[in-house]
């Protein structure tokens, strides 16, 4: 199975750098750059936004577009529970048959509900189609960059990814250990809370193109009157 592949080559490395006296911990394998799960977020608000499509009003609706954008990283709680959090990270959650699963799960759910399948099949789609998107075209310095796309027909990792700065590649960058406790102290240490910040920032013209596009296009359409 080349998932199982993917995990020796992993266990390989982590060996090979203990050898060397890496402490076990490979330098790409204990990095976590762009995005984090603030991007995912923005992403996810902006991808419900410009489809058009609604989701529940209000705390709640809000709840299920982050939740959505961001569930394809519940992969680092299955390799918590084995007590590697990353060394799962970016496998069958990140294709898209995960992403058709989840949405195909939401819309039948939502259906029982007395909501329409479609609607919801697409929102969730799009939803967790721009968690792969981000992961596709922003940088990580880990072993294979980019994302499975088309697992389980290949294991081939799909990269695409944007340019940036060279120091704000580096200041992104955030070290993420290996371990469940060091893992969560990684994520609550004073520069991962200015990664955060930093990509949020970087990230809201996206959630303003999103507001902006759908009002312009029903102006198009004459359902807002234009203002004199």
């Amino acid at each position: 199975m080349r998932i199982g592949r993917r995990a020796a080559r992993l266990e390989v490395a982590r060996r090979t750098e203990h050898a060397r006296g890496g402490g076990g911990r490979t330098e790409r394998e204990g990095r976590q750059e762009l995005p984090t799960s603030i991007a995912h977020a923005v992403a996810g608000v902006a991808a419900g936004r410009l489809t058009g499509l609604r989701s529940a009003k209000g705390w709640a609706g809000l709840a299920f577009v982050v939740v959505l954008a961001n569930l394809p990283d519940a992969d680092f709680l299955i390799g918590a529970v084995v007590g590697r959090p990353r060394d799962w990270h970016r496998g069958p959650t990140h294709t898209l048959l995960a992403a058709l699963v989840v949405a195909l799960a939401v819309a039948v759910a939502r259906r029982r509900g007395g909501r329409g399948f479609g609607p919801a099949f697409l929102l969730a789609f799009a939803l967790y189609g721009s968690h792969l998107v981000l992961d596709m075209i922003m940088p990580d310095r880990r072993f294979e960059s980019g994302i499975p796309l088309f697992w389980p027909l290949t294991d081939y990792h799909v990269y695409a990814p944007l340019p940036l700065p060279h120091g704000l590649e580096a200041f992104l960058n955030i070290p993420l250990g290996n371990t469940p406790g060091s893992f969560a102290a990684s994520l609550l240490s004073w520069h991962a809370l200015a990664v955060f910040l930093v990509e949020g920032l970087l990230f809201l013209p996206l959630l303003g193109l999103a507001w902006v596009l759908p009002v312009a296009r029903e102006r198009a359409q004459g359902k807002i009157p234009r203002s004199r």
